[in-house]
């Protein structure tokens, strides 16, 4: 499962890039985008959701981080219906979060998954599962009725200097390694990119991401999105439960 993050910036020709690279490979990835943008990056964000809201991929959203702390969740969800009236699930922008008060609001919102459960400093199963599954509410003394789609590698884990900051050959090294052995298990494995990744060392970066779209091709791995996650999910997991209605 491939995740994306819109952000700022104007080199919509690395969108374009990407998704030639999937739709080559025959993938679909989920992007998930703020709820508001600065004016001048706006045009070009209503134009990428107008362009993947629709199709096999998918359009999540990615709230504010204040959103959670502050508690104004409400209006962030509601400028983002503005845009894109049918959604499943979401991420936190900069992972900033507590879990309960999160899944609390996020249930009390009819979010469906979320995918923001990450180690940011480092790659690996931050609740010790491969598959997704219920967070458990230990204030009420049940799981949440929202779906954990934990990320499991970040680009900004491997390059960025406040992580792990690898130069880009030893990035592509850590991650192949933890690829291929997560391989011999199975599972499930939620690999997050930012658009911005790919505006260094572009040529590098754009082979490293097809490398990966080979490997998975090769070993037959499907690569979907989180709301086909989800409704998999659902589907095997929860037989016996209520139909599914997109978020409207």
């Amino acid at each position: 499962m491939l995740v994306w993050e819109g952000t700022y910036g104007t080199k919509k020709n690395i969108y374009v890039k990407i998704k030639d690279l999937e739709l080559k490979y025959g993938v679909s990835s989920t992007c998930f985008f703020l709820s508001s943008y600065p004016r001048k990056y706006r045009k070009l964000h209503r134009y990428l959701i107008k362009l993947l809201n629709g199709t096999t991929f998918e359009v999540g959203h990615h709230i504010s981080d204040n959103s959670i702390f502050d508690g104004t969740l409400n209006e962030d969800n509601n400028l983002f219906k503005e845009i894109v009236r049918e959604y499943h699930g979401e991420r936190v922008h900069e992972l900033r979060f507590t879990v309960n008060k999160l899944f609390s609001l996020l249930e009390g919102k009819k979010y469906y998954y979320d995918n923001s459960l990450l180690f940011a400093e480092d790659i690996g199963y931050r609740t010790g599962f491969t598959y997704p599954h219920y967070i458990f509410d230990h204030v009420r003394k049940k799981p949440f009725n929202v779906l954990a789609i934990p990320l499991n590698v970040m680009d900004g884990t491997l390059v960025d200097g406040k992580y792990l900051w690898l130069n880009d050959n030893i990035a592509e090294k850590e991650l192949f390694n933890f690829i291929n052995e997560f391989l011999q298990y199975g599972g499930f494995l939620s690999v997050l990119f930012h658009h911005n990744f790919f505006w260094l060392n572009t040529d590098k970066r754009l082979k490293i991401y097809e490398k990966l779209l080979q490997l998975f091709k090769e070993q037959e791995v499907k690569v979907s999105t989180c709301r086909d996650v989800y409704l998999w999910y659902r589907k095997m997991c929860k037989p016996s439960s209520p139909n599914i209605n997109l978020i409207k």
